[in-house]
């Protein structure tokens, strides 16, 4: 595994810089553990990179963004969008997007 120091480079939209309770973050392949085909910050979990480096990049952007957890699609490249709630975050269907109204 590489420094868990690695780079990361990502996008915020200033759209939403006025909501301070928003956090949000584009990122790049760029500054993640993983190896080969997947070189770099493979955030998937259902392809066939190593799982413990999908698990170290998910902690890299976890503590970058300054958050306690995270929660990710489980994409299927449709037009499903899937609300998070404090009742539901451990089992996401397969979806697109990801949006949540609570803290």
């Amino acid at each position: 595994m590489q420094d868990a120091k690695a780079k990361l480079e990502w996008l915020e939209y200033d759209v939403l810089s006025e909501y301070a309770h928003v956090c949000h973050g584009v990122f790049s392949k760029h500054g993640g553990v993983s190896q080969g085909n997947y070189l770099g910050l493979n955030l998937g979990d259902q392809v066939y990179d190593n799982p413990q480096h999908v698990k170290a990049n998910r902690e890299l952007v976890r503590n970058a963004l300054g958050i306690g957890h995270l929660v990710f699609a489980n994409q299927n490249h449709g037009t499903i969008v899937h609300r998070v709630t404090l009742k539901n975050f451990q089992k996401i269907p397969q979806c697109d997007a990801l949006f949540t109204t609570e803290k």
